[in-house]
């Protein structure tokens, strides 16, 4: 089976600028932008920590119950229909991008699966711990999850002017890799 996949899919994507400043306001965006439960990735100045988004809380990996939302770089909070993505422009001020799958424009992409580095070493209810043998290591948002992990990641592409290219990125979602 190939880790690629070209395929077409209706999409829409909305943009836009908005200021957080703490933990709540960041909730805030989050509830109001998705739907249902999701996954993601925060980016921080000195970490990178995963988080379940249930509609109302976030859950960190790494037993937080708040981010300082300051050292935000990125995030990238997903489901298999749609993701947030936010990037930090100034201190307080971030650019946000939200994409959904399933309404919209046909745009053709390429779905593909990148092998998360590290093998299961622990498990505790909705993070599995993952370690690489250069000692590297990091909770992930799956319970009980499987000995290597994939990232589903789908490439948006664009062909104007008859070149074709990438013009957006999102993740989809984890899988199991056997």
């Amino acid at each position: 089976m190939s880790a690629y996949k070209l395929n077409q899919v209706l999409t829409r994507v909305s943009t836009g600028e908005t200021r957080i400043t703490e933990s709540d306001s960041l909730k805030t965006l989050l509830g109001n932008k998705l739907k249902q439960k999701v996954i993601g990735l925060i980016f921080l100045d000195n970490a990178v920590v995963w988080i379940r988004w249930n509609g109302h809380e976030m859950t960190f990996s790494n037993d937080q119950k708040i981010i300082d939302t300051q050292h935000i770089q990125q995030m990238r909070i997903f489901n298999e229909d749609e993701e947030l993505f936010l990037r930090r422009q100034s201190e307080g001020l971030f650019f946000w991008r939200h994409r959904v799958d399933g309404e919209g424009d046909a745009v053709d992409v390429i779905d593909a699966k990148q092998i998360l580095l590290g093998e299961r070493v622990d498990t505790q209810v909705d993070f599995t711990l993952y370690q690489e043998s250069a000692g590297s290591a990091g909770w992930v948002p799956v319970g009980n999850g499987s000995q290597h992990l994939s990232l589903q990641v789908r490439n948006y592409i664009n062909t104007e002017n008859h070149i074709a290219g990438f013009m957006d990125t999102r993740f989809l979602g984890l899988n199991k890799v056997i």
